[in-house]
């Protein structure tokens, strides 16, 4: 994201990696983020502020080290891969498509139909499903899910980044 708005024109003055619950799985971050997380969010403007108050001018700011993969890594979407309805529970209410950011589901006739390559796999369908007729189910996705629960059950809290001066 900091080189997504330094292209854009705009000086990125601080970063700050939180903590949410995976899409993939409720096991990883579960309800987050938290009150806690909420409360180092405050912490962080505040220090934002701070920063911007002992500043003569954002352009005298060196630039802005956040850790990761530069350039980013392009993100391969799995193929033909999304979330589907089982049919026998569905009540068609219809909330699963209006929560999908990228109109990717539609009611057909009786039916709840996935447009898979609209599909963006956050998620946001099944989580929103008040019955669970939604589910991922790819043994691809179960491997990743696997390999999150492996490195990532632990707590983690979020990490702020700010520029040295």
């Amino acid at each position: 994201l900091r080189d997504v708005v330094t292209e854009s024109g705009f000086v990125p003055i601080a970063a700050g990696a939180f903590i949410g619950e995976h899409s993939f799985t409720a096991d990883i971050a579960h309800q987050r983020p938290d009150a806690e997380d909420r409360q180092c969010a405050q912490t962080f403007g505040q220090g934002i502020l701070s920063q911007l108050d002992a500043l003569e001018s954002v352009s005298n700011l060196p630039p802005l080290l956040v850790p990761g993969n530069v350039p980013y890594m392009d993100y391969k979407l799995l193929k033909n891969v999304s979330p589907a309805t089982d049919e026998d529970i569905c009540t068609r209410c219809g909330i699963c498509a209006s929560r999908c950011p990228t109109g990717a589901i539609s009611l057909q006739g009786n039916t709840m139909v996935t447009d898979a390559s609209q599909c963006i796999l956050c998620c946001a369908c099944v989580k929103q499903c008040l019955i669970g007729a939604r589910e991922l189910k790819d043994e691809r996705i179960d491997k990743i899910r696997g390999m999150l629960l492996a490195k990532f059950s632990e707590r983690k809290e979020p990490e702020f980044f700010y520029p040295s001066i």
